[in-house]
């Protein structure tokens, strides 16, 4: 079976619960060495973004990293990136012969998870940007314990698995690794900082991005959410590697796919994978900011098991925004289209039910959001 097929074939199975056998995936040198040379990401939002400017900026200057992020948009392989290939297929083999000598049966985040972690050890990179999955204290990733964890912020995303209060959530996240020697801190409310200490007492030092943005005087409040994510990226260059920054941050140098991301001019189309309150609020915030609240038509489109009503809820406060629901079934686990309306019936919001296709015949201004997933669903179709 090549990679290909056999990512595949895992793509819809839930059964990464076997973080404990995982470990022996490594050996105590390989563990070692990931602890201190990987750069581990947590938070509610902006953790893509955020590693893919760290990987980028580490490229630019000739020093080689390894990336892991999660989801992504059309191809498996956007989940891995390294400093050379030629040891893919290598790290592959290794992962399926250890899934078929531990009798185990990988889901598939846990696969992608250990093909990058050792694609990072053959290929002797300096630093392995890794992503979490899912919270800290319970995610896959946490084997590694790292040294170095970039925590982006904290709002409320899968409550059912981390808690139903920001500090609940911050615990979790935190408690990613027991062994952190620099905590760089994005987006975090005080009160929530005065209880870092309190919830991971093996926390050493704490790194703030307010702290990049006085010393090149920027108002970080004046900032788009990508921009703010470039901070916090540069904070963690500036420490590990002593990464000179320029004097600004502008959005077209740290655009991400999938992200407030613009795939037409005239008219207006923004594709933007907000997927919880906090990421939604911050793009309607960007859009309002930017474009002077400029009226514009919104698609949506939720996964089961996001709080859709809380994001319906918000975007019908926008009295710019005019609504529209798409009604294909798109992607795996998608919203049903009868919850998506019934609650739009129950708030009174006007809205209109359209396809996909709806998005790019539209002549106004418009922006499809929701889902990361309904994203990629999107650029599959337009091959972007």
């Amino acid at each position: 079976m090549d990679y290909k097929n056999y990512f595949d074939s895992k793509a819809y199975q839930s059964k990464n619960k076997n973080t404990k056998e995982l470990i022996r995936f490594f050996s105590k040198s390989e563990l070692k060495d990931l602890s201190e040379n990987t750069i581990s990401i947590v938070g509610t939002n902006g953790k893509t973004s955020t590693a893919n400017i760290i990987h980028k900026f580490l490229s630019q200057e000739k020093i080689k990293s390894t990336k892991f992020i999660s989801p992504h948009l059309i191809d498996f392989k956007e989940r891995i990136e390294s400093s050379s290939e030629q040891n893919f297929i290598n790290a592959f083999v290794e992962v399926k012969n250890f899934e078929e000598k531990a009798k185990l049966n990988l889901g598939y985040f846990e696969a992608l998870f250990l093909m990058s972690s050792k694609l990072f050890l053959l290929n002797n990179d300096q630093f392995f940007i890794c992503e979490a999955g899912i919270g800290g204290k319970l995610d896959t990733t946490s084997i590694i314990q790292s040294e170095n964890v970039v925590l982006t912020n904290i709002g409320y995303d899968h409550q059912e698995l981390l808690g139903n209060s920001l500090l609940e959530i911050l615990e979790q996240k935190i408690n990613i690794s027991q062994n952190i020697k620099n905590l760089f801190v994005g987006e975090l409310d005080n009160n929530l900082i005065s209880k870092i200490h309190l919830l991971n007492k093996n926390v050493e030092e704490i790194h703030y991005s307010n702290f990049i943005a006085e010393k090149i005087d920027l108002d970080i409040e004046q900032l788009s959410y990508i921009q703010k994510n470039a901070l916090l990226a540069l904070l963690v260059l500036e420490k590990i590697i002593n990464y000179k920054h320029t004097d600004s941050i502008e959005d077209k140098v740290f655009e991400q796919p999938g992200r407030f991301e613009i795939v037409n001019n005239d008219p207006l189309k923004i594709i933007d994978g907000a997927h919880n309150v906090t990421g939604l609020q911050a793009t309607l915030k960007d859009y309002a900011k930017k474009y002077n609240s400029k009226p514009i038509d919104i698609y949506i489109g939720f996964k089961i098991g996001k709080n859709y009503k809380d994001m319906i809820f918000l975007i019908s406060k926008y009295s710019f925004l005019n609504i529209y629901v798409i009604k294909e079934n798109l992607f795996y686990q998608q919203e049903k289209l009868e919850n998506i309306t019934n609650y739009l019936d129950s708030i009174k919001r006007k809205y209109e039910i359209v396809t996909l296709d709806h998005f790019d015949g539209n002549m106004n201004s418009s922006i499809l959001i929701g889902s990361l997933y309904l994203v990629g669903e999107y650029k599959k179709r337009k091959k972007l």
